[in-house]
């Protein structure tokens, strides 16, 4: 029997929490569903919403963090300022350059011009020459004064969207083709808080600008600019890209007379100390330079020794793809200051008028069809007029921009407009003549690693002699000094090269005297017909 007094016993029982994970397979099957999802949002989004619609809605957000931000200051760098490239920009590329290796940027752009020479300047001590920059998207921060300031470098891809086409004509396949503008916009943006700006555009940007000058002077480096292409043709706005122009050539190395050399380098240095001079005269600080004479001359490396002498880069305009006055404006109104603008062949790199030598015989020159050479011509594709050209050589486009020197080549003088050749336009005219011993001279100890005054060879004096009697040009003569470490066989293929280009002349000239009888006989065929035909005539009357 139960003891009713007895205490009742409470039996209390404890659970212990043990928490319930998902398994792996269903984590990997969420994340590929979100991931799933959020790539068919961003292709709808991209596909279907309009593009002027994208931009307003970016547009919206950077105004939603600007305003949370509201105490940032942005100034923006662009490459270009219209046509002309922006200098600031250009500042900024070598001041960067030598910052960037003290920047925590997880990511740097490199350049480099040679694989084999030791000795880079980017990289701190040896090995490959290299230039290092901000890449797309990467900031460099630096502290003056107390001030932090960033940079950032962007660059925006062409939109993708379907934009109208323009046309132009592609001279290799001879045919009209679509293109369409795909260059993008490179720009440098500095973040800065707004109570510094007094500072940063008071001090901070001068003394960037005055560091940069101090680099881009010590560490200048040419440049080769020529007129962009994209696609099919080149670009109608009007744009140049470039490349490092690395040519040899120098004065010192060039195989030209001693007397011109000295009176070009003489010119340079006048034209370079001058620039009060031509300002208080009126004139334009730019100097023109006419090089004639047959091909392979030196005109080309006179060129290129000018620009090292100078320090000059060198824009070279060919105007056979120019598709008017208006784009010729473009480019050289976006050409920089302290360059070189080089015109090769004008007298048949455009459809200029064109001075002849000898305008009867010209008209006397036809072929058994009666039609005359001229008209055989092929038509010049060229759009561009004499009046375009020359308003900006010696017109009131000439003044937008200082120190310039502008260079035209030709292989024929005479067929040169009058109105190129005066003063003003090209003031100094150099004539490139054929190869003389003086010159000759120069390319042995080029070549050889001879003196020819210190170190007689036995077919010095052969040489010189056919030298003053026989026309060659340099390119040929460095050609044969080019062939064979030995001097004997070098020279003796010097000698037998003036040779046959003596034989060369001689035929030559007979088969001009032969020409210049035929004309001779034709000429006083066409007199007697002239005559019997007006006999007849007056007979008639």
């Amino acid at each position: 029997m139960d003891n009713p007094s007895a205490t009742p016993t409470t039996t209390t029982t404890t659970h212990k929490f043990s928490p319930s994970f998902p398994s792996t397979s269903s984590i990997f099957a969420a994340y590929a569903s979100a991931s799933a999802t959020i790539t068919l949002l961003q292709q709808a989004y991209h596909q279907f919403i309009p593009k002027p619609l994208h931009d307003r809605l970016s547009a919206f957000l950077h105004r939603i963090l600007r305003r949370r931000s509201s105490k940032i200051f942005t100034l923006l760098v662009e490459e270009y300022d219209g046509v002309k490239t922006n200098p600031l920009f250009e500042a900024l590329e070598a001041y960067l350059c030598h910052k960037v290796l003290t920047t925590s940027a997880t990511c740097l752009k490199a350049t480099t011009d040679s694989i084999t020479n030791p000795g880079g300047s980017g990289g701190g001590g040896g090995g490959v020459p290299m230039t290092l920059n901000l890449a797309r998207d990467e900031e460099f921060k630096e502290v003056i004064d107390g001030v932090e300031v960033c940079w950032s470098f962007s660059c925006s891809d062409p939109p993708k969207v379907r934009r109208k086409p323009s046309y132009s004509y592609n001279y290799e396949e001879g045919e009209t083709q679509a293109t369409t503008s795909d260059e993008r916009v490179r720009l440098f943006q500095l973040y800065f808080l707004k109570d510094h700006k007094d500072f940063v555009f008071n001090s901070y940007i001068p003394k960037v600008m005055e560091e940069a000058d101090k680099i881009m002077n010590k560490e200048r480096v040419l440049k080769l600019w020529t007129l962009k292409y994209s696609g099919y043709s080149y670009e109608k706005k009007g744009k140049w890209e470039s490349v490092k122009l690395n040519h040899p050539s120098t004065f010192d190395s060039l195989a030209l007379d001693p007397e011109i050399k000295r009176t070009i380098i003489h010119d340079l240095d006048l034209f370079l100390e001058r620039k009060d001079f031509y300002r208080k005269v009126g004139r334009a600080w730019k100097r023109g330079y006419l090089l004639y004479g047959p091909p392979g001359t030196g005109k080309s490396s006179l060129i290129a020794a000018i620009a090292n002498y100078l320090k000059f880069d060198v824009y070279d305009l060919q105007l056979m793809h120019i598709q008017g006055d208006d784009m010729l404006r473009k480019l050289l109104l976006s050409t920089t200051n302290r360059s070189i603008l080089v015109i090769e062949d004008i007298d048949c790199s455009m459809g200029l008028p064109k001075k002849r030598k000898d305008d009867e015989d010209e008209d006397d020159d036809s072929d058994d069809d009666g039609k005359s050479k001229k008209s055989k011509e092929v038509s010049n594709p060229a759009k561009i007029s004499l009046s375009g050209l020359l308003n900006f050589i010696d017109g009131l486009w000439s003044s937008c921009g200082d120190e310039r020197i502008i260079i035209f080549t030709t292989n024929h003088k005479e067929r040169i407009d009058p109105a190129l050749l005066r003063p003003g336009r090209m003031d100094v005219h150099v004539h490139m003549s054929y190869l003389g011993m003086t010159a000759f001279k120069k390319l042995a100890s080029n070549y050889l690693d001879k003196s020819v005054d210190s170190e007689p060879h036995r077919l010095y004096e052969q040489i010189e002699g056919m030298i003053q009697t026989t026309n060659v040009t340099p390119a040929e003569v460095a050609e044969e000094l080019m062939k064979s470490k030995d001097v004997d066989v070098v020279l003796d293929g010097v000698v037998a090269l003036l040779k046959r280009k003596r034989v060369e002349s001689e035929a030559e000239e007979i088969e001009k005297e032969r020409v210049k009888k035929i004309r001779k006989i034709k000429k006083e065929e066409k007199a007697k017909k002239r005559e019997l035909l007006q006999a007849l005539v007056d007979k008639a009357i």
